[in-house]
């Protein structure tokens, strides 16, 4: 071990760099992007699921949109997740793309006969050449951080992905006939923009901080800014709306909104809700989970297949439906299970090999050093209980020096 003085010399990777264990679905620093691509770890499963799920996505030939993805805790799926996302993110789908393609050739069977690996680099290069062309947009979330536990439980989830789609378009996620009424209006027009520098311009408010607080408080104020900017606003209707809260809270209404929006976008478009830990959300509750299946089983007719919601959770579905007493017998059993008609498990995952890869891989010549430093140690102990040669009590070479 003379070749190596510091202990941080071993490992291929600065052992002091900022290392978050826990993936957060919103957290989109450059720095933590360049950790989450460049250091994920790739197995046969992780490549053949990740492939299914973008195929599916790609190819629309399923009748139900909805993505099923569980493993249990540690098992990595949030960083699945996120890292689907980056694949099909316009800023990140390049790198992230990359990554997946160079793990394909590092587990290619002609390479490697233990390999279960069923992608090649030609499907790797498929998708990224379809991705060329086509429009895709994601929308990613901890569906616990944003729901709002005070709205009604029958619409819950109507309301979660409604108010992340306006996020994704700017608008404000806290009143919703704000948003469709006003802010979508002025978007409509071209005008949205204009519309919010004049609050900094004039009052050195943020709208996008202090929207809701505006709502309640300067409505006239507000309202009076948008007809100066669009003087074919009718104020007056649109103050009504908001101030009596009447807006169509429902599946039927929601599955408009989105297709409109999609009919807004080019013909190659799709557009993904991934929603982080969906099952400790849903817990024990069979009306929140079959408001779920609602929704995703309008999807395919209302947007064509250009719409998909991709969730994780800790069990698998049949599993969920258990813990929501949605006996095998009854008609919703059914339905759910084939709403979500991608499926992906993560319960095979070798947490082990992957922390190993990530954080303890050392350098070639530190595995080289490590293993005759064992060699060493183990000769001597050897000599000393004179046991027979090659009797081994300990880990093997091969664990050591990993």
């Amino acid at each position: 071990m003379a070749d190596f003085k510091y202990l941080y010399e071993l490992y291929e990777k600065e052992i002091d760099r900022p290392f978050n264990p826990a993936v957060n679905a919103s957290d989109f620093k450059a720095d933590t992007v360049n950790v989450e691509i460049d250091e994920y770890v790739f197995t046969d499963e992780i490549i053949n699921n990740i492939y299914h799920v973008l195929s599916a996505i790609r190819d629309r030939q399923t009748a139900h949109n909805g993505i099923w993805i569980n493993g249990y805790f540690g098992s990595g799926k949030s960083h699945f997740l996120k890292f689907l996302d980056y694949c099909l993110h316009p800023d990140y789908n390049t790198r992230a793309l990359a990554r997946l393609a160079e793990a394909v050739k590092e587990h290619d069977p002609l390479q490697n006969p233990q390999s279960r690996c069923e992608v090649t680099v030609a499907d790797v290069n498929a998708l990224t050449d379809w991705l060329r062309t086509a429009s895709v947009e994601t929308i990613l979330f901890n569906i616990g951080s944003v729901a709002n536990s005070n709205t009604n439980q029958q619409k819950v989830f109507t309301e979660v992905f409604w108010h992340e789609l306006n996020r994704h378009r700017g608008y404000n996620t806290f009143n919703l006939p704000l948003a469709q009424y006003l802010e979508k209006a002025l978007d409509e027009k071209g005008k949205f923009d204009e519309f919010k520098q004049k609050f900094i311009d004039e009052f050195g408010w943020n709208w996008k901080e202090m929207a809701a607080e505006l709502a309640n408080t300067e409505l006239d104020t507000v309202l009076e800014a948008a007809k100066d900017i669009v003087p074919t606003l009718s104020i007056d209707v649109i103050r009504q709306r908001i101030v009596k809260n009447d807006f169509p809270l429902t599946v039927e209404a929601f599955m408009n909104e989105l297709r409109t929006f999609v009919a807004s976008k080019p013909s190659n478009f799709r557009l993904v809700f991934f929603a982080d830990e969906i099952s400790q959300f849903i817990d024990n509750r069979s009306a929140l989970l079959l408001q779920l299946q609602q929704i995703v089983s309008d999807l395919h007719e209302a947007c064509e297949g250009k719409v998909w919601i991709a969730c994780t959770a800790q069990q698998d579905l049949s599993e969920i439906l258990g813990d929501c007493h949605i006996s095998k017998t009854t008609d919703d059993y059914g339905k759910i299970m084939g709403r979500f008609q991608v499926k992906v498990s993560l319960k095979g995952t070798n947490s082990e090999y992957i922390t190993q890869k990530r954080i303890l891989e050392k350098k070639g010549s530190a595995a080289i050093a490590l293993e005759e430093h064992f060699d060493k140690i183990h000769s001597n102990i050897t000599a000393q209980l004179l046991l027979p040669t090659g009797y081994n009590t300990y880990r093997s070479k091969e664990e050591y020096a990993a």
